[in-house]
């Protein structure tokens, strides 16, 4: 497992994945939370960053719902 000293103020998380044929990975995932101009430029980074969604999250059912976090 890799070790991750995150300087940032993004949401991290490191994890090991197996790929096609056996392959193993090192996943290093980040999660920035930006703050859109009038003209949908980016802008400043947000003062709260959201964090790292694990799994989908709906608004109400998920049978019948629409998706309210997609996992990141």
């Amino acid at each position: 497992m890799i070790e991750l000293q995150n300087y940032t103020p993004f949401p991290h998380m490191t994890f090991e994945k197996y790929g096609v044929y056996g392959a193993l990975f090192d996943v290093i995932v980040f999660r920035g939370t930006f703050r859109l101009k009038g003209s949908g430029l980016l802008a400043d980074l947000a003062e709260d960053q959201r964090p790292l969604v694990m799994a989908d999250e709906y608004h109400d059912d998920p049978q019948t719902s629409s998706l309210k976090f997609e996992t990141a």
